[in-house]
């Protein structure tokens, strides 16, 4: 009996031990659908389309957090790969972390542009990796049914795999990447597609292109790191294609 009360002390312990990057991605997320939903809120009042009310927001957040701080360990050796935050830890073993939420404006670059995004970044869903494609015209509006190729390649390997589809009526793709059934399924599309990532690696490359239409006089340059890939260009150096950032993937 003793075990078992042990067993479930330590499972429930673990449920209040999270990695600080999950807690920090949190308050994040948190703060910015609190700043969307009094956003909302005020525009559904009919004063606010009338001019009559001002909308006020938080846009910062102070934290004195209070938790035990641990190096995360494999078989009793440290990793250093996250540091683990234990709201279960005795008073004399916590340590006091501040931090602050803040709203941070970006520069939203004009021009046509090609981006990917890797939806699950904390890896929480490995080895299977959700990703999405965005297209915009140098407007910046959604870039629907467009020709997009997905390329990927495995780690120390030259073959690159590619994938072409379609962007959706938002000018989206949304696919998710099985390693370990060598496959890419693409939302919409009822029939995956075979990638051959699975290999002696424990990692693999992702990125995709598009072709440039002629209308589109501006184009935004892809952030680093570049794919491994020239771009071609017209006579006036204006790339003929759009590439997005590469991502790296690990295959667990």
């Amino acid at each position: 009996m003793a075990n078992k009360n042990e067993d479930k002390t330590r499972s429930d312990n673990e449920k209040n031990v999270t990695t600080l990057e999950t807690f920090l991605v949190a308050c994040q997320k948190s703060l910015a659908r609190s700043v969307r939903s009094a956003q909302q809120a005020g525009k559904s009042e009919s004063e606010f389309a009338q001019g009559e009310r001002p909308v006020y927001v938080i846009d910062e957040v102070s934290f004195d957090l209070s938790a035990g701080v641990h190096i995360d360990t494999d078989d009793g050796k440290l990793t250093g790969e996250h540091v683990l935050l234990d709201f279960d830890a005795p008073s004399e073993r916590r340590s006091t972390l501040q931090f602050t939420v803040a709203m941070k404006p970006v520069e939203i670059l004009i021009g046509a542009k090609l981006e990917l995004a890797n939806l699950d970044p904390l890896g929480e869903q490995l080895p299977d990796a959700r990703l999405r494609v965005w297209l915009v015209d140098d407007q910046g509006r959604p870039v629907p049914d467009h020709t997009v190729t997905l390329h990927f390649c495995r780690g120390g390997y030259k073959a690159v795999r590619q994938v072409e589809t379609k962007t959706s009526p938002v000018g989206r793709i949304d696919f998710l990447v099985r390693s370990q059934e060598n496959e890419v399924k693409v939302v919409g599309v009822r029939k995956p597609f075979e990638t051959y990532l699975r290999g002696a690696v424990d990692e693999y490359y992702v990125w995709a292109t598009t072709e440039r239409k002629k209308e589109w006089k501006k184009i935004v340059e892809p952030s680093a790191p570049h794919p491994p890939r020239h771009i071609a260009c017209d006579k006036d150096g204006t790339p003929l294609e759009l590439c997005s950032e590469l991502l790296r993937l690990p295959i667990k």
